[in-house]
């Protein structure tokens, strides 16, 4: 019987040390999908916060390009005259090449 009472005793010891190696395994499961949880929140700000820095960009894009339009209308008095006198000459032009055609 001694044997016996050995075997079941080793046998116990196993069961007992296979049910600790599973707690241990479910604690370390609950402890990473916690993690896994905290950090799809932070992924789901993150990408929140880029959308909303993208949607910003974009609203600077349109402002700069409306701004480069504004400044490029936005010339001298000197540069309205040479830029007028400029189209004056490329109408003649066009008008004298216009003539030449019909003749």
């Amino acid at each position: 019987m001694p044997m016996e009472k050995t075997l079941i005793d080793n046998l116990t010891k196993k069961i007992e040390s296979l049910i600790a190696l599973y707690e241990a395994t479910k604690a370390e499961i609950n402890r990473l999908e916690s993690t896994l949880d905290a950090y799809q929140d932070k992924l789901l700000a993150k990408n929140a916060k880029i959308e909303e820095l993208e949607t910003q960009i974009d609203k600077l894009k349109l402002k700069n390009k409306n701004l480069q339009l504004v400044d490029a209308f936005n010339i001298s008095t000197n540069d309205k005259a040479r830029a007028q006198r400029s189209i004056d000459r490329l109408i003649k032009e066009i008008d004298d090449c216009i003539a030449m055609m019909n003749i």
